[in-house]
């Protein structure tokens, strides 16, 4: 049986990439390439990783992180589906198709919709786990533009607010200038 160790100290969950045999940041893929890659969190604690054939079927235990990552993963399961399929139905289009005006606009208004989907999947996640580092640390970027009148968000930034006192993080700070 093989095994990986990652040695270090980290105080907090960090995302983290595992690629086998091609880091796709160094070497670019080619056109309809596939490859085989883990995107998980790091945590300062005893995790366990087990794969039988892959490294995208590994599975994790004892990580909160990465248990939120996988809940997040299955509930936007269906949204990305529906989006990978209109990427496919436009890439098949002749060309000509492609370019025109009317069949554009009718894609766009079409991923706009999916992407309204996203944001309520997120948001619900985001209620789901309220006093998660995986959910503080996925959706306070977006604190920065919630004052757009969304009034959705505010439960959002209220709770990172609610974050930021209990866990006095200073590298998010500029976050939360102004809340």
């Amino acid at each position: 049986m093989d095994s990986l160790v990652f040695k270090g100290a980290i105080k907090y969950p960090v995302i983290a990439r595992m690629f086998l045999h091609k880091n796709p940041y160094v070497v670019k893929l080619a056109k309809g390439e596939k490859m085989d890659y883990l995107i998980f969190y790091l945590e300062p604690v005893k995790m366990k990783m087990e794969a039988v054939d892959s490294l995208k079927n590994i599975s994790i235990k004892g990580s909160s992180a990465n248990i939120a990552y996988a809940d997040l993963k299955a509930m936007l399961k269906n949204n990305n589906e529906k989006s990978a399929s209109l990427k496919k139905e436009y890439d098949v289009l002749p060309e000509e198709k492609q370019k025109d005006s009317l069949v554009l606009v009718s894609f766009i208004v079409r991923e706009e919709q999916l992407a309204k989907e996203s944001y309520q999947v997120h948001l619900a996640f985001a209620k789901k786990y309220i006093n998660s580092y995986y959910w503080f640390n996925k959706f306070s970027p977006c604190c920065r533009t919630a004052r757009n009148g969304e009034r959705s968000w505010e439960i959002v930034c209220c709770s990172a607010r609610k974050l930021k006192k209990q866990f006095h993080w200073q590298r998010y700070s500029p976050v939360f200038s102004g809340y």
